[in-house]
This record gives C-alpha cells, structure tokens and sequence, in this order.
C-alpha cells in the first residue's frame, strides 16, 4: 500500500496520537543513532584506518542507504514485527502499544548513556520482543479456556501485568546471561550485526524452549500461579490498613535515601487494576463510594496525598524557605520551584534523609495522611474517589486535584491533607531549625 506524502501530513494534523508516535519514532531513531553509531566505527576509528570525521560521514551515508534499499528489495522484516502485533484492525490500540514500545526503547536508551552502561537496541529489540512472546505463550492456555477473542481478555490489560513483568525479568535474566557469550571468535570477520544477530539465537531458544515445556508439554498454569502469588497485593492495599502500611513504606523507604521506584514493579499493577475496574464501574453505572477502589495512582499522586512529592513536603519547603538559619532557609528557596512540580529529592537528601528529627514526621504522614483519605472518601464520603486515569505526577496542585476528581469538595480535603502535612512537620522542623540556628551562631 502506497502512502501519499500530503495524505500523511493531514493524519498527524488529524490525529493528535498519531504525532505523537512520529515524533517519538524519530527519538527513537535520534537515541538508536547515538548508542549504535560508535559501534559501527570503533574499529575503524581505534585502528587509525579512518579519520572520527570521515567514518562518521561514512557510517551515516551506508547506514541511511542500507535502510532505504533493504525496504524497498524486502519488507519482510517490517511485516514480520507488524504480524506480530497486529491489533486487528484498531488502529488506536495499535498506536497506544508503538507509544509504549518507543517510550520504553527511548527512556532505556538515553538511561543506559547517562550512566555508561553499554547497549545495543538490536539487542535491546529481541529481548523485547521475546519478552512479547513468553507473555503470550503464558496466557495462552487462560485465554483459550476463557473463549476471549483477540485482545479481548483481561489479561490484555492491567490484569496482566504481573504476567508481563514476570515474562520480562525472566526473558532479561536469561538473555543477559548470555551477554559475553559468540559463536564466533574476537578476530573474526563477521560484521558485528551479523555475529549479534547470531549470539542471540541461542539465549532466545534457550527462553522459548522452557516456557513451551514448562506450559505446553508438562500443563504448568503458570498465569494463575502468577496472579494467586501478586492479586492478593491487590486486595490488600485497597483496605485501610494496607493503604496506611503502603504510605509508611513509600516515606520509610524515602527518607533512608531509597527511591520508592523500588516498590513500582509491585505497586504499579494493583494501583492500575484498580483505577481500571474504577472506570468499569463508572461505565456500568456502579461506581459508589462504598465499591469503587481508592488506593490508585491519581489518589495517591494527584489528588490528595503527596503535595510537593512523597511525604507531602509542599508545607516542610515553605517553612525552610522562611527560616531563621541561613542553612535552612537558603536550601527551602533553591526547592520552592521543584515542590511546586511535585518533585521533592532536594528536600528529602537535602534535611530529611538519615536525619532522625526529620525522618520521624515523614513517617507519620505516611500512616496519617492514608488513614484521613480513606475515612473521608470512604467512610464519611465528603470528598470523591478518582475514576480516571493520570500519571501526570508533576502536575501541580490543586491543578492536578480538580482535574482528577473535578470537585470543590476534592480541593478542600486536598487542603485538609496539606493542613494535616503542615501540623505533623512544624513540631520537629522548629526542633531543628533551633538546632541549625545554634551551630550557625557557634560558628560565627
């Protein structure tokens, strides 16, 4: 099928969805270009056989000419990755999973630069790919027993998410075990892509051989092995005390200096199974307060709790920056912008990590703020549940509250929280800024 290149224009000025991943195919293109480049001219260059400038003109000609005449001899390669995830024919499910495909490639790649770690997204493609593949091999059999057609089946979406990370930490595990495996020697004449090409059959035979035995041959449901071992997360988070136990382990974590990213592989899935059975509800016009689930992302980041970032630090920000030590003070206003934005690493590594008069209060909140969402949303439903979709994290508040909850009612209990915030911190903030003003004051 041909394209004309004005029908094409007029899509993307069409369909905001589809611009997006055009331009997100050329970060894509910009961040494959950067990593796999130096890798086409190392030797040329390292040997002194050509000139930096030279090769990289070289490298950059070859490359686009190699592409161009390689599509237009075949397109098999092209049809064999659309075959694979080939949406039947909905173009929007089809374009919402490229998104996701060249976010991830872009966001590992330009990771994998910044900290040194060396990368291929060839290989970064394959595991990827093959990552697909055991996913689909171990719903399979859950699918087929459902009678689900196509992508139908929940395991689709947010049910299947523990799946999908599961199928890509083992994919990952295998493959980068083989990361220092060849089939062919250092010296050898083999183009580099070539002899990758080749390296990779047999990790990717090694993950598709166990998966078939373990699922086909021997009958292991691994899917619902999977799902009894993760859903009751789930379940448990979506109770008062699972809720004020989840917000203790976000500060606890953060204010030991550890990312609450670490919780993400665990927390992601049930807070996303969770706004998604909350947008079910609404359609069948079941939602209530009584049934809807309220430990989502849009409550947790958006709506009510974490003003100015975990540990709702908006209120520990504005009290440093109006401080009586110029320590304090000085640190409060270089974090006004990012509290503003939700981002609060400054803050925390700044007065809060490792700092018992600090760590202590982030804490509370933690088990707090959960305790004052959950009985004011659920039991005394004064303020309402969030039933859309929004990871827009950075989005400010109270911005961020009435776009998620769309209420009056929702901004107040927002500021009830940032109230409550405000009272835990300013005990233990005075406590310290007492302690800085005295060694300020020694030091002069």
């Amino acid at each position: 099928m041909t394209i004309e290149w004005t029908f094409f224009l007029s899509e993307l000025m069409q369909n905001p969805i589809l611009l997006v991943v055009t331009l997100l195919n050329i970060g894509v293109i910009i961040v494959n270009g950067a990593t796999d480049a130096p890798n086409a001219i190392a030797t040329a260059v390292s040997t002194r056989a050509m000139k930096p400038r030279h090769a990289i003109i070289m490298a950059a000609v070859f490359n686009f000419l190699g592409l161009l005449l390689v599509s237009l001899v075949s397109t098999a390669v092209a049809h064999t990755i659309f075959s694979m995830v080939d949406f039947g024919g909905n173009s929007h499910q089809a374009l919402t999973a490229l998104m996701a495909a060249m976010v991830a490639i872009i966001v590992w790649g330009a990771a994998a630069w910044w900290f040194g770690i060396p990368t291929s997204q060839s290989h970064s493609l394959i595991a990827g790919l093959t990552g697909i593949v055991v996913f689909l091999m171990i719903i399979t059999p859950q699918v087929i027993a459902d009678g689900a057609v196509g992508f139908s089946h929940d395991a689709m979406g947010a049910g299947g998410m523990f799946i999908a990370i599961i199928a890509g930490i083992f994919s990952g595990w295998v493959i980068g075990q083989f990361g220092k495996f060849s089939f062919f020697k250092e010296d050898s004449v083999i183009p580099d892509f070539v002899r990758a090409w080749f390296d990779s059959l047999l990790p990717i035979g090694i993950v598709l051989t166990a998966v078939w035995i373990l699922v086909d041959i021997l009958g292991v449901d691994v899917y619902n092995i999977i799902q009894s071992i993760f859903m009751p997360i789930a379940t448990v988070i979506q109770s008062p005390w699972g809720f004020a136990l989840l917000g203790f382990l976000y500060c606890f974590l953060y204010s030991m200096g550890i990312s609450s990213w670490v919780l993400t592989p665990v927390i992601k899935p049930a807070t996303m199974i969770a706004i998604t059975a909350n947008i079910a509800m609404v359609t069948a016009g079941t939602a209530g307060h009584d049934t809807l689930n309220l430990v989502t992302d849009p409550t947790i980041y958006s709506a009510y709790m974490w003003i100015g970032g975990i540990g709702c630090t908006f209120p520990l920000v504005i009290m440093l920056a109006r401080s009586k030590s110029n320590k304090l003070k000085a640190l409060g206003r270089a974090c006004v912008v990012p509290a503003i934005f939700n981002i609060n690493e400054p803050v925390i590594f700044g007065c809060v990590a490792w700092n018992p008069i600090m760590m202590l209060p982030m804490w509370a909140i933690g088990v707090l703020l959960p305790i004052i969402t959950w009985v004011f949303t659920k039991v005394i439903p004064l303020a309402p549940i969030p039933t859309i979709v929004f990871d827009m994290w950075y989005c400010p508040f109270p911005i961020s509250t009435w776009l998620t909850t769309g209420s009056i009612r929702g901004i107040l209990m927002m500021l009830a929280c940032g109230a409550a915030g405000t009272v835990i911190w300013y005990p233990f903030f005075k406590t310290y800024e007492k302690q800085e003003v005295a060694s300020e004051n020694a030091a002069a």
